[in-house]
C-alpha cells in the first residue's frame, strides 16, 4: 500500500498543473494518497522502506491537496469578482 500511496501522491502533484479539471483530479488523488499513506505507515511498524514510502506519499498528497484547494479557491474568487463586474 505504501508504493500505491507514493504513486498517487506523484500523480496528484502532477495533476495540479493540469488545466481545467486537473485541480479536481489532484484533490481526489491527494486525498487518496494521504489516507493510503497514513494506513500504510501505521501498518508497517518495524520496516523502514515502507514507512518512508508511506511518509513520502502522505507528504505529496497533502501538498497536492493544499495546492488544489488554493487553485479552487482562487477560481471561485475570480468567478465571484466577475459576477460583481456584471
Amino acid at each position: 500500500m505504501a508504493p500505491l500511496s507514493l504513486v498517487c501522491g506523484v500523480l496528484a502533484a502532477a495533476a495540479v498543473a493540469w488545466p481545467e479539471t486537473g485541480k479536481y483530479v489532484a484533490l481526489g488523488l491527494g486525498l487518496f494518497a494521504t489516507v493510503a499513506g497514513v494506513l500504510a505507515y501505521r501498518r508497517s511498524a518495524g520496516q523502514a522502506r515502507p514507512r518512508l514510502l508511506a511518509a513520502a506519499g502522505v507528504t505529496l498528497g497533502l501538498v497536492a491537496l493544499v495546492l488544489a484547494g488554493a487553485k479552487i479557491a482562487l477560481t471561485l474568487a475570480a468567478v465571484g469578482r466577475l459576477e460583481q463586474l456584471l
